[in-house]
């Protein structure tokens, strides 16, 4: 049993009324149906090249390592080939990345 009254003194469960959703029906739920207004979202360019690079090439040690590693491959092998794949995919998950944010940006009709 938890012998702490909470954060608001006495509340159980330490939650704040004033950002409590169902106490307070001005806090936005996360859904579209805000008592205000939306703020428009930034413009902004795909991440750079090196980022999609680094990620990629994560990926692809993670989904290849364990079959390689099965097979004996070294782990500087490994490492190489993650550094291929993520070098391959770079382009490919850039352009993704462009084209969802068009997307996004792109007025619904």
């Amino acid at each position: 049993m938890n012998a702490d009254p909470g954060a608001n003194g006495g509340e159980s469960g330490g939650v704040n009324p004033d950002v409590n959703p169902d106490t307070n029906p001005d806090v936005n739920r996360g859904t579209s149906q805000g008592t205000g207004p939306r703020a428009p979202r930034l413009r902004r360019d795909p991440r750079p090249y090196a980022v999609h690079v680094a990620v990629d090439a994560l990926i692809g040690f993670c989904v290849t390592a364990f079959l390689l590693w099965l097979f004996g491959v070294p782990l500087w092998a490994m490492i190489v080939i993650a550094w291929v794949l993520g070098f391959a995919a770079a382009p490919f998950t850039r352009r993704w990345e462009q084209r969802q944010l068009d997307e996004r940006d792109t007025p619904a009709p």
